[in-house]
C-alpha cells in the first residue's frame, strides 16, 4: 500500500486521506476508496453501528461509510488491509425495484417460508466483549449436552476421515446458532468430506426443521454422510462461481437461504467472487452468516481476509461481527482480557480439551449477521 509521507501513524495517514478525498469531493471529482483503512476500523464500523458512537474530530467518512481513525488503545496492533480498498460498486440497493421484484419472485418461486424469529440480540451480545461471555454460558448451557454426545459420534467418523479440519468451538458455534435461529435453508459451500455438514445436520435434525444445501466440486461428502442425517440433505455436485457468475444471477440463486456458510478455495479471487455474487443481495430476513479461515493468522488477516473485510466495510446490512480466534475473540477491535476462559467455560459444561484427533488453536471463521431494512428501521439510536 502506499504511504503518504510525513505520517507514519497508520490513522493519521487515514486521516490525512480523508481530508484529500474531501477535497476531490469538493472538486466535483468522484474519487477512489482511500487505501490506509485498518481493519479494526472495519470491525468498528461494523459492530457500533452508529456514527453518534465515534467523536465527530475522529469521524471519517467515505462512501457513505464512517470510520474512527483514532489508534485503538496502546499495545494493540495496528492492523492494515492490504493493498487498495475499492468499492464494491455493484451492490443492488433495496431502491432498485426490478432487482428487488426479482429476488421475491424468486423466493415465491422457490418455495420460501415465512422468516424465522430474528436472533439478532445473540449475535449483538456475541459481538461484544462485555456481553460475549454470558451469552456463551447461556448457549452451552443450552446445548452442551448436545455437543458432548455429538463429539463423541464424530470421533470414529474424523479419525476415519482425517478431515475435521474446523475447530471445535467454531463448530460447537456453528451447531448452536442453528439450534438457536432455526432457520428454514441452509447454504454451505463446500463441505469437502462433510465434517460441517454433519454439525449443521445434527442441530436441524434436533430442531426437527429446516434443510441444508451443499454445494461441492466432488462428491466425497456423499461417500461420508451419516444416513441418519440425509433426509434434510440436499447435495449438489457444482461449480458455483460457474452457475453464479454475477450479483443479479447471485440474487436470484441465494433468495431462500437464512443461514450461509462457506468454507471453500482460499484464495482472494475466489473471496472476491463470493462476497460479490453470492452476498451481494437485500435480504428477506436477518441472515447469519459464517465464513472460514478469515481471521486465519495471529494478526487477524490472512488467506482470503482481504476481500472480505472489504466486503463488510460496505455492505450495508452487515451487522455485529465476532470471532472465536483465542487471540481476538470477540473482535480485533475489542478482545477479551484472558481468551483461556472460553475453554474453562466449555470445561464447565463438560467439554475438555480438543475433541479430536489434532489440536487446533487458530478457530479462524468470522461470524456476522446480515440485517433486513426491516430490522434495521427498529433498531433505536445509540445513546
Amino acid at each position: 500500500m502506499s504511504v503518504l509521507v510525513g505520517h507514519d501513524d497508520p490513522a493519521q495517514q487515514l486521516t490525512a486521506r480523508c481530508e484529500h478525498q474531501r477535497h476531490l469531493k469538493d472538486s466535483g471529482v468522484d474519487p477512489a476508496l482511500v487505501e490506509g483503512v485498518q481493519m479494526v476500523d472495519i470491525l468498528e464500523h461494523v459492530n457500533a453501528g452508529h456514527v453518534a458512537a465515534i467523536p465527530p474530530a475522529r469521524q471519517c467518512t467515505l462512501s457513505g461509510n464512517t470510520f474512527d481513525t483514532a489508534r485503538h488503545g496502546a499495545g494493540k496492533p495496528e492492523l492494515e488491509l492490504r493493498g487498495s480498498l475499492q468499492p464494491l460498486g455493484t451492490y443492488p440497493r433495496r431502491a432498485s425495484g426490478l432487482l428487488f421484484m426479482v429476488t421475491m419472485l424468486s423466493a415465491q418461486a422457490t418455495g420460501v417460508s415465512t422468516c424465522v424469529p430474528s436472533q439478532f440480540g445473540i449475535h449483538k451480545h456475541l459481538s461484544s466483549p462485555h456481553t460475549m461471555l454470558q451469552t456463551l454460558e447461556e448457549l452451552y448451557s443450552a446445548y452442551g449436552v448436545e455437543l458432548r454426545a455429538l463429539h463423541r459420534r464424530m470421533k470414529d467418523w474424523c479419525r476415519i476421515t482425517q478431515s475435521c479440519k474446523f475447530c471445535d468451538v467454531e463448530a460447537e458455534m456453528l451447531y448452536m446458532l442453528i439450534r438457536k435461529w432455526r432457520p428454514n435453508h441452509v447454504f454451505e459451500m463446500a463441505p469437502n468430506r462433510g465434517y460441517s455438514s454433519h454439525f449443521i445436520l445434527s442441530a436441524l435434525s434436533v430442531n426437527d426443521h429446516g434443510q441444508l444445501d451443499s454445494f461441492d466440486i466432488h462428491r466425497a461428502a456423499r461417500k461420508y454422510m451419516d444416513p441418519a442425517l440425509a433426509r434434510r440433505w440436499n447435495f449438489t455436485i457444482m461449480d458455483v462461481r460457474a452457475a453464479v457468475p454475477t450479483a443479479h444471477v447471485g440474487a436470484r440463486f441465494m433468495a431462500k437461504y437464512d443461514f450461509v456458510f462457506i468454507d471453500a478455495l482460499h484464495t482472494t479471487d475466489f473471496s472476491s467472487w463470493y462476497t460479490r455474487s453470492l452476498l451481494n443481495y437485500p435480504v428477506r430476513c436477518d441472515t447469519p452468516v459464517i465464513i472460514h479461515d478469515i481471521v486465519a493468522d495471529m494478526d487477524g488477516g490472512g488467506r482470503e481476509s482481504m476481500p472480505v473485510f472489504q466486503y463488510m466495510a460496505f455492505a450495508p446490512d452487515v451487522r455485529h461481527t465476532f470471532t472465536m480466534h483465542p487471540r481476538h475473540a470477540p473482535s480485533l477491535l475489542s478482545h477479551l482480557d484472558n481468551s483461556s476462559v472460553i475453554d474453562m467455560l466449555r470445561s464447565k459444561f463438560g467439554i475438555n480439551g480438543y475433541q479430536k484427533y489434532f489440536e487446533c488453536n487458530a478457530s479462524p471463521s468470522i461470524f456476522f449477521m446480515r440485517q433486513t431494512t426491516r430490522g434495521r428501521r427498529r433498531q433505536a439510536p445509540a445513546a
